[in-house]
C-alpha cells in the first residue's frame, strides 16, 4: 500500500492531556483552530473535548435579582 492509501492510526492522548488542553482555549484570546494547530491537534478535535468538557461540568445556576 502507498502511504496515501493506508489508513491513520488513531492517535491515543491520555486523560491528563485532554484536560489540561481543554483549559486553554477557554482561558486565553486566541482561536481554538490556532490554539489546536499550535499543539497539533485537528481543530474538530479540540472543539470536541472543550464540548464534551462543558457537558460534564455541573450547570451553575443563575442569580435572580428581586425588583423594588
Amino acid at each position: 500500500m502507498s502511504p496515501l492509501t493506508e489508513p491513520r492510526k488513531a492517535t491515543s492522548y491520555t486523560p491528563e492531556f485532554r484536560e489540561s488542553v481543554v483549559q486553554l482555549p477557554l482561558t486565553s484570546n486566541r482561536p481554538m483552530a490556532q490554539t489546536a494547530q499550535e499543539l497539533g491537534l485537528s481543530k474538530d478535535t479540540l472543539y470536541g473535548w472543550v464540548l464534551q468538557a462543558k457537558a460534564q461540568r455541573p450547570r451553575r445556576r443563575s442569580i435572580q435579582f428581586k425588583r423594588n
